[in-house]
């Protein structure tokens, strides 16, 4: 999971940096999923943005709020149901 703060651009921006990290040390069949976290907080990275960048790199994308526990257990969900799918 990469997660960045939707509050913050500067968390948004780093995405592209940690997706190219990863790739370049992680098996290629590695799942990832990017977390829009903090939902419940005026956002300046628009739902759009996070999608397209979430799209480019092939993963999905959900928005998330730790403080109110909104949609934290579904991100789990979507990587255990991905790496479910990997396996069959």
């Amino acid at each position: 999971m990469i997660v960045f703060d939707r509050a913050n651009r500067q968390t948004f921006e780093g995405v592209e940096f940690w997706m190219e990290d990863l790739k370049n040390q992680v098996d290629q069949k590695t799942i990832f999923l990017l977390l829009g976290n903090k939902s419940d907080l005026e956002p300046v990275v628009s739902t759009e943005e996070a999608q397209e960048i979430a799209e480019k790199h092939g993963m999905r994308y959900i928005e998330t709020s730790a403080l109110n526990n909104d949609q934290i257990s579904m991100a789990f969900e979507l990587i255990i149901r991905e790496i479910a799918l990997g396996v069959e």
